[in-house]
């Protein structure tokens, strides 16, 4: 969902169906509007924390398969020789030794 200036919310996009429960934690959009990241949690194996990041593409109208990560935000970076900014995804991701990463 979005909110255009008075006007009520848009929808945009479906959510990817997962199994079990899961909390929406986390909505971002890309500095350019092409972007637009969902991200929950719900509860996995041994009742341990899991990640469910859902990444939609406005251009192409589809999601990406669903990452296992925590939370997610976008950025802007002109790279060298570039003259234009590029869009960076940035996420967290619970390792197997069970520390968090950004990624």
């Amino acid at each position: 969902m979005t909110f255009l200036g008075d006007t009520g919310p848009v929808k945009i996009f479906d959510r990817t169906a997962v199994e079990g429960l899961v909390s929406i934690i986390n909505y971002r959009i890309s500095a350019n509007g092409k972007f637009i990241v969902l991200g929950g949690i719900s509860a996995g194996p041994g009742g341990n924390v899991v990640g469910v990041l859902q990444i939609f593409s406005v251009d192409l109208n589809t999601s990406q398969p669903l990452m296992d990560a925590h939370a997610a935000c976008f950025s802007t970076v002109t790279l060298d020789g570039r003259s234009t900014p590029s869009n960076l995804l940035c996420f967290t991701k619970l390792q197997e030794d069970q520390q968090m990463r950004v990624c």
